[in-house]
């Protein structure tokens, strides 16, 4: 009776100590899916706002990204991204600044410089 008592024991422990493994490594996967997602989405809108042809393009691209990720977050189980390693993070954050950094001087590229205005001539009839 105590052996048969024991080998459920022992047997219960160890599906049980399973299926947490399996719960870690399925939380684990979603993190490293929400990653690559999150990472290739910044890269390929980053890409695209290099090459946008005016100010109108780099809106829409920024749009569309918080959009996109915003899809990306909601596919996975709430708190995923708190799995992520600190290494994920940084790779992360420095993307999102590398992305911020290339609008910021896309945008800056595409502006109309106003001309110093000592460079005109004003004409009464122009008033």
């Amino acid at each position: 009776m105590k052996v048969t008592s024991l080998l459920i024991w022992s047997l219960v422990s160890f599906m049980l100590f399973s299926c947490i493994k399996k719960e870690d490594n399925d939380t684990s996967d979603d993190a490293r899916d929400l990653f690559s997602l999150s990472a290739d989405l910044i890269i390929d809108i980053t890409d695209r706002i290099k090459t946008a042809g005016d100010s109108i393009q780099v809106d829409s691209l920024s749009q569309l990204f918080e959009k996109r990720i915003t899809e990306i977050n909601f596919a996975f189980p709430p708190e995923t991204d708190m799995k992520l390693t600190e290494q994920e993070n940084d790779s992360i954050f420095k993307l999102i600044e590398s992305l911020r950094s290339v609008k910021k001087d896309k945008l800056i590229s595409l502006s109309v410089q106003i001309p110093d205005s000592s460079l005109f001539i004003v004409n009464e009839e122009n008033l």
